[in-house]
């Protein structure tokens, strides 16, 4: 209405009418200024909440713009009457306020008083802890946190009795296990990345590692020399924990000095008889042990001891094949072989190839019918590539045959499982086969993969 002009005509009630028309009369309206009819009001929230700002304007011309501030600086596309944001950390004491203009002709602006954002960040808290772990000596342990509150990405230190672990920097750790590691007990150090971090360390979590129990893998085996001869003895223990200690005893009695693997001794006639077994003891933090079987130790006379007639040619082989048969290849010195006489420096030398084979020796035995005794003797060294302590893979058949070639007797197989150090000496009674000319003979066989050595010397049979 502003600037709008008014006047009267005022006419009388004459028979013959007059009027009068007044001067002009203007009107002025004057508008009010728009202005904040209510303030956007102070927040606070806890951090990762919304946060939301509202003004209310009066006076002035609708409809109104609205231009929302953040410390003075206009927020893109903040252009309602309502403000929100997801809040952080990082927004505490940030101040809001909003500019408002109306849509006069000359429109006026009002702008609102400051709102201030109160963002309140929580301290790093552990959600879920570590849990105990007991696993077997070898195997993996693992162990996980979770964190909940303060400020994300978090970061994490594990601690193993305390101790910061190198590299130990996700928020899970593992291992591989060894029987030493029992006991331990781990935990974290969580820590957030607020503006004044908050960190949080977990419960302990205890690492149990369970170790088997240690077993005898094969027993030492009985033995029978000639007197005089080295007796050896040989164990072989799994489970437990590596490394093992050994302890031989005899008739159950502990051997001074005899804490190895395998045991030897000079025998004497006196030693006939005498068992030999090995308590074998693991390293564990609680050690187990396991008592091997026992094994029997035969000595017999020493040859020279025995009065009799010696039946076999060339036993001692240094003349070289005289008086044998078969794949007399095998007889010779062998140097460089690193293999052996047990006297003298030939020797029959069977196996060894690593290739599969087949090698035999004989020879012929005339056994009287009036024969009061006769024993077969000979000196036996065993060596193996092979590993295993529970797969015969190469043999020896020691056997006695009639001349038709018909096995009379199998009198010992030996096999891989059986390598030992240094020679020792074998004795058989032949006594069954008297009367009769028989053929002794020692028949090798070897597998295609890793080589076994049976070395034989000193072959003798007297008889009374």
């Amino acid at each position: 209405d502003t600037g709008a002009v008014f006047s009267v005509k005022v006419t009388d009630s004459a028979a013959t009418p007059t009027s009068a028309t007044s001067a002009n009369a203007s009107l002025t309206v004057t508008l009010p200024s728009v202005a904040i009819a209510s303030q956007p009001a102070s927040v606070s929230v806890l951090a990762g909440a919304t946060a939301s700002f509202a003004v209310s304007a009066s006076g002035g011309t609708a409809p109104y713009k609205y231009q929302w501030l953040r410390n003075g600086a206009a927020i893109a596309s903040a252009t309602a009457a309502s403000y929100s944001l997801v809040t952080k950390a990082a927004d505490t004491g940030a101040v809001f306020s909003v500019k408002v203009t109306d849509s006069a002709a000359t429109p006026t602006s009002a702008t609102s008083a400051n709102a201030t954002l109160t963002v309140k960040v929580t301290a790093v808290a552990i959600a879920s802890n570590p849990a105990s772990v007991s696993v077997l000596a070898g195997a993996t342990a693992s162990f996980a946190v979770t964190a909940s509150g303060g400020a994300a990405p978090y970061k994490y230190q594990w601690l193993r009795s305390g101790v910061a672990i190198a590299g130990a920097t996700a928020a899970s750790y593992s291992l591989v296990t060894k029987a030493a590691d029992t006991g331990a007990v781990f935990s974290v150090k969580v820590t957030d990345s607020a503006a004044t971090p908050t960190s949080a360390t977990s419960s302990n979590a205890t690492l149990t590692v369970k170790v088997p129990a240690v077993a005898i893998a094969s027993n030492p085996a009985s033995v029978s020399v000639l007197a005089g001869a080295t007796a050896s003895f040989a164990v072989t223990a799994s489970g437990g924990a590596a490394p093992y200690k050994y302890q031989w005893l005899r008739n159950g009695a502990a051997i001074a000095g005899a804490t190895a693997a395998s045991y030897s001794l000079v025998t004497k006639a006196a030693d006939t008889g005498a068992v030999f077994s090995v308590k074998v003891t693991d390293s564990a933090a609680a050690p187990t042990s396991a008592t091997s079987a026992n094994a029997a130790l035969t000595v017999t006379l020493t040859v020279t001891a025995i009065s009799g007639v010696e039946r076999i040619v060339n036993g001692g082989f240094e003349a070289g094949v005289t008086g044998w048969s078969g794949d007399v290849g095998v007889i010779g010195s062998w140097a460089g072989s690193g293999q052996a006489a047990a006297e003298g420096s030939q020797f029959g030398y069977l196996g060894g190839n690593g290739t599969m084979a087949v090698e035999a020796l004989a020879q012929a035995v005339v056994l009287p019918a009036t024969a009061k005794s006769a024993t077969l003797s000979f000196a036996l060294h065993i060596d193996s590539a092979e590993t295993t302590t529970t797969m015969a893979y190469d043999r020896l058949e020691v056997a006695v045959r009639n001349t038709a070639g018909t096995v009379l007797g199998t009198l010992a197989t030996y096999t891989n499982l059986n390598k030992a150090t240094g020679y020792t000496t074998r004795s058989f009674n032949l006594l069954p086969y008297k009367g009769q000319t028989v053929i002794l003979t020692y028949v090798m066989v070897e597998d295609s993969i890793a080589q076994t050595s049976f070395t034989i010397d000193k072959v003798s049979v007297l008889t009374q």
